[in-house]
């Protein structure tokens, strides 16, 4: 992965695929939460509960909304 961010809220699956702790599955769970509205921030993606915690804690700094 490069230095740049990847906003949750626009990144195709493969993108997503890319980050630590985050498979296709849920690659397709972030693409299909964010469907039903954009995440505002960290706090709204938390909880939300698309991811479990333990890949909260892995991709927290390489995202951005």
């Amino acid at each position: 992965m490069t230095g740049k961010k990847i906003d949750l809220n626009t990144a195709s699956a493969d993108d997503l695929d890319k980050l630590p702790q985050i498979g296709p599955a849920r690659a397709k769970a972030i693409i299909e939460a964010r469907a039903k509205g954009k995440f505002k921030n960290w706090d709204d993606f938390v909880k939300r509960g698309v991811v479990p915690s333990n890949a909260e804690a892995a991709i927290k700094d390489l995202v951005k909304f």
